[in-house]
């Protein structure tokens, strides 16, 4: 390492992931990222967002938002946009109603009519 250019060896280290950064701080005499620096990273590799991370979170808490949410992404290919609006008023008004354990009864029975992935 020592026959590299700082400014090489300093821009390979910056493209490394953050777990790496740890074991390798020393041999590219860079400082190790911080506790919060290696927990971001981890935490941005995970994929808790887009619809599976929607459909967890509507299937676990309940909540109205990811609820809805869900049912309309599950709807959005079977439906005309004309229709879509009017299914999203209407499971709206229902899913407000219904508390959470009804709700992830509904979306349950939904997803169990979905056709298998081939």
């Amino acid at each position: 390492m020592d026959s590299l250019n700082y400014d090489i060896t300093n821009h390979i280290f910056k493209q490394l992931p953050a777990l790496d950064k740890l074991v390798m701080g020393q041999v590219f005499n860079e400082q190790k990222p911080s506790q919060f620096q290696v927990s971001y990273e981890l935490i941005d590799s995970k994929k808790i967002k887009g619809n599976n991370g929607l459909a967890m979170r509507a299937l676990t808490t309940g909540e109205y938002e990811p609820c809805v949410l869900t049912m309309l992404s599950i709807q959005k290919n079977n439906l005309k946009p004309e229709q879509l609006e009017q299914y999203e008023q209407d499971l709206r008004s229902d899913f407000s109603s219904y508390d959470e354990n009804q709700r992830v009864d509904r979306l349950l029975m939904q997803i169990s009519r979905l056709p298998l992935p081939v």
